[in-house]
């Protein structure tokens, strides 16, 4: 275009392009490509309910089954879920829920519920969300803070877990160890493995099978084994009621040597 011009002229031309361009954006007649909360995906909008019934918007610093790390006026805490309110169809056991992928891993999350909908991100299994719109075949999610849809057969709903006491990893009795240990997607050794966790990481029980517990860690859901956990001081141990669980979790000693070898 600007070929057999001189460079002064061709210079200027390409400022005024610019120009141009600049005009027409301010103008709304072509739309800035920045990262919007609509290309995010719908917004979390959450409130902490206290006893006086009184609501006060809050920040979702780690969701969990049972209780969630919220921020408020500055300040981290721990809260009971059913302390929490946000905008959702979802009721009961549906409000909230665990990734659950165990062929591919991960779960598609996308901008709505149409199938060939703007792919927003992949959302990890184990990873607990919120429900803000539930449906048969597509069901809406809050996942690191942005909401959006997945198949509703991708998700676990657990609904308002009740928490039975605080724990620590633990390795050896040891929670400041160097090592890697599995949360797994079912209490058996065979489960889906689906992250890593470390001594000195909270935990929160839920409930129990065998020789494995149900937590909560640090925004996943699935099981640990009990010998990988230091209880709180005066938590009970939510596996040694052997009448309602079997006396084995099924596991041999060459498995445990394996994971323990894997862990050190």
């Amino acid at each position: 275009m600007f070929k057999d011009r001189h460079p002064a002229l061709r210079r200027l031309s390409l400022r005024a392009i610019a120009l141009c361009c600049s005009l027409l954006l301010c103008l709304g007649v072509f739309p800035l490509q920045t990262a919007s909360a609509a290309q995010k995906g719908k917004a979390l909008s959450l409130n902490y309910v206290d006893s006086s019934g009184n609501r006060s918007p809050v920040e979702l610093v780690t969701p969990g089954s049972a209780m969630s790390v919220i921020r408020m006026n500055g300040v981290t805490m721990a809260v009971n879920n059913t302390q929490l309110e946000w905008e959702t169809n979802a009721t009961g056991e549906k409000r909230i829920a665990v990734i659950h992928a165990p062929s591919k891993g991960r779960a598609t999350m996308r901008l709505t519920e149409k199938p060939k909908s703007k792919v927003l991100t992949k959302c990890p299994a184990g990873k607990v969300v919120f429900v803000f719109d539930y449906g048969e075949k597509y069901t809406g999610i809050f996942y690191n803070g942005y909401g959006g849809y997945v198949l509703t057969g991708a998700l676990k709903f657990i609904g308002d877990r009740i928490s039975l006491g605080g724990a620590t990893v633990s390795y050896e009795g040891s929670t400041t160890r160097t090592t890697n240990l599995r949360l797994r997607a079912r209490p058996d050794q065979s489960g889906q493995s689906l992250t890593a966790v470390n001594p000195g990481m909270r935990a929160t029980m839920v409930g129990a099978a065998a020789n494995w517990v149900e937590v909560d860690i640090n925004g996943w859901h699935g099981y640990i084994r009990i010998k990988f956990l230091t209880l709180d001081e005066g938590v009970a141990d939510p596996t040694a009621d052997k009448s309602a669980v079997p006396e084995s979790d099924g596991e041999t000693a060459a498995e445990s040597a394996e994971e323990d070898e894997e862990s050190v």
